[in-house]
């Protein structure tokens, strides 16, 4: 080999080296991310939000270093819609899910199946049937834990009425089981990639276990019924600290290459819909879509480093110091999945519907709400039927029952001044009406309701009866 020609393929050799060294860097992994959705929770029923019953202590805690969001709203006040709306950043009419037992269409890109081709791990624990994997909730998670036991169920181990089915109690579990589950995991996990992990507790669900009353102390004019609903609450919350605390504790110690290393963590904490509780003559939830139904709590943790974005309007909720930062712009569950996506330095999907919390809010966005397929309810003492939407505008807010193209029962509040959706305003304030109306007909048109998969199996709909659903 002549001298020139070893220079050659020397100096080759080196250039190649150098065109090696030139590849891009692949930008570090995002914040390992907790998704926690606690049922049934009405936000004025959290004393992070004001409410003067302690029920929230650690989520008033998670407040002071989070961003808690005064305005939040569940798009409809059933559980397997409202998280399907949650997931997939999209309304429940859209996909065929409006009522617990519909499965969510596998076609429908879900926010765990979007962190795992972005890198994540993804992990599951959920707490009740109408969430579980059969019905389509396990789209993306590399791991699943709805497996319910005896021991672990809300309705411990007495007889329910009625019935002798050896699995009536493997429908559910309460907070501190679904989060021993989860303990269990995170100790035996050894997996370099970020985590996204959602946690699902019931335990605010009816029925509310009135034998287990905690120790809280209320006003006399609190009755047993409400009691139990807050006692339900405080379980879920120590529910809520024991995961965060070992999530936080993960993520501060997880290994990548023999090295400890941490790159933050993001904790999200809100609810699918909220309780009846007597307001407008109904204890449960699904039938209406009023204040007490769909307002909902929705609270943004991250740790130190990590951009929660925005800007901040206030420092108060209900007039107590509780929370560290107030965001009042009016916000959905549909925003959810974007806002993680987002954080998680994950492109956002184009089906999404939804915005990132983090980002800048309008004053006035408008919220559309759907109940679940009921055939009629109780409008002012008397009977109306037919399909119920609403939307929250301008203040106020515009229900409308229709049958048909004709409008046959119309409701207007202003929400500032009347919380209670008590003063109907919708005769003395046509003009508005009308404008919410279009408004509301508008996004029907934009966004047609899809027929979903009929819920006809027997076991399905006996399952969700003994669990304190009527479909």
């Amino acid at each position: 080999m002549s001298r020139a020609l070893a220079l050659l393929l020397l100096l080759g050799a080196g250039m190649a080296a150098f065109c090696i060294d030139l590849r891009p860097v692949v930008s570090p992994p995002g914040p390992d991310i907790l998704l926690v959705t606690i049922d049934t929770l009405r936000a004025d029923h959290c004393s992070a939000y004001g409410y003067t019953t302690e029920t929230t202590p650690f989520l008033s805690d998670l407040a002071r270093g989070g961003v808690l969001y005064e305005q939040a709203w569940a798009p409809t006040a059933t559980t397997a819609p409202s998280h399907a709306a949650l997931f997939a950043s999209r309304w429940p009419r859209s996909m065929g899910v409006m009522q617990n037992g519909q499965p969510v269409p596998g076609g429908e890109l879900m926010l765990a199946e979007l962190m795992s081709r972005g890198g994540y791990a993804t992990a599951a624990f959920v707490s009740s049937l109408p969430v579980s994997s059969r019905f389509g909730f396990g789209q993306g998670f590399d791991y699943f834990d709805d497996d319910f036991d005896a021991e672990g169920a809300s309705r411990g181990k007495r007889k329910i009425p009625g019935d002798g089915s050896r699995g009536a109690h493997r429908l559910d579990r309460r907070a501190d089981a679904t989060a021993r589950h989860f303990e269990n995991w995170l100790r035996r996990r050894d997996d370099p990639r970020p985590l996204f992990a959602w946690l699902h507790f019931v335990d605010p669900h009816y029925p509310y276990g009135r034998d287990r009353l905690l120790d809280l102390e209320w006003p006399d004019s609190v009755g047993l019924a409400l009691r139990a609903y807050d006692s339900e609450i405080l379980r879920a919350d120590r529910g809520l600290a024991t995961v965060v605390k070992a999530f936080r504790r993960h993520s501060a110690t997880r290994s990548s290459g023999g090295e400890t290393s941490d790159r933050g963590s993001v904790v999200l904490v809100t609810s699918d819909h909220g309780e009846g509780l007597g307001d407008h003559g109904w204890k449960f939830h699904g039938i209406n879509v009023y204040e007490e139904a769909v307002r909902v709590p929705l609270l943004l943790w991250g740790s130190p480093g990590i951009d929660l974005g925005g800007t901040v309007t206030g420092d108060t909720v209900a007039g107590s110091k509780l929370a560290g930062r107030v965001r009042s712009q009016p916000v959905t569950l549909l925003d959810v999945a974007p806002t993680l996506a987002g954080l998680a330095g994950i492109e956002r999907a184009p089906s999404f519907l939804g915005r990132e919390l983090t980002g800048a809010l309008p004053e006035d966005h408008a919220v559309f709400l759907q109940r679940r397929n009921y055939r009629s309810r109780r409008v002012r003492g008397r009977e109306v039927r037919g399909p119920l939407t609403a939307v929250v505008a301008q203040g106020h807010k515009y229900l409308a029952t229709v049958s048909g193209e004709q409008s046959i029962t119309e409701e207007l509040y202003h929400l500032a001044d009347d919380p209670g959706e008590l003063n109907d305003l919708s005769a003395s304030r046509p003009g508005l009406s009308l404008r919410l109306a279009r408004l509301l007909s508008d996004w029907e048109s934009e966004y047609p309701a899809v027929k979903g998969v009929p819920v006809s199996d027997r076991e399905v709909i006996k399952a969700l009866r003994l669990l304190g659903y009527v479909e």
